[in-house]
């Protein structure tokens, strides 16, 4: 078939079969998260959406407009590259309230944000010596600890307020 768009999210069914369009018009996708309800965030260039099925997000904007694009949920700093996103932490992270956002500076070293899902407000979670970029983060089983890994090979794990 056709793609619409590149920056595209597609949804496969556990038994393959055809890929489904999720959304598109993502410029540059870096990380993708499920709430348990089902909701799907994605972390595009220095933006946080909350996803709705069939929806264009506006990239390329040269592209013929479907829809007007939705505003995202949260906005960082584009002096920042936004490298990585976790959400579904246990209740020292919020539960599923929080998603938790990596940016990355030359200037300014590297942080997670912790955003809430309902209005978008972010703030600093975490900040970490300047070295490498993060390039993922996910929860532990159970949702107690955020594992924090950069492009040297550092994996950073936050549980109980204490980083180590």
């Amino acid at each position: 078939g056709q793609v619409p768009c590149d920056g595209a999210v597609f949804s496969l069914g556990q038994d393959g079969g055809q890929p489904q369009l999720v959304a598109w018009g993502f410029r540059d996708p870096a990380g993708l998260g499920f709430a348990a309800d089902g909701r799907l965030f994605v972390l595009d260039d220095h933006l946080l959406y909350a996803v709705a099925p069939g929806v264009w997000y506006g990239w390329p904007d040269l592209a013929p407009q479907p829809n007007p694009p939705p505003p995202p949920l949260a906005r960082f700093l584009p002096v920042f590259a936004a490298t990585a996103l976790a959400v579904g932490g246990g209740p020292l992270f919020g539960g599923e309230r929080q998603a938790y956002v990596a940016l990355s500076s030359p200037e300014g070293g590297n942080r997670v944000l912790r955003v809430d899902l309902a209005n978008g407000a972010a703030g600093d979670f975490a900040r970490f010596p300047a070295g490498g970029r993060v390039v993922a983060m996910a929860f532990g089983r159970g949702g107690d600890a955020l594992y924090v890994l950069d492009d040297l090979g550092t994996l950073w794990r936050i549980a109980s307020d204490r980083m180590s």
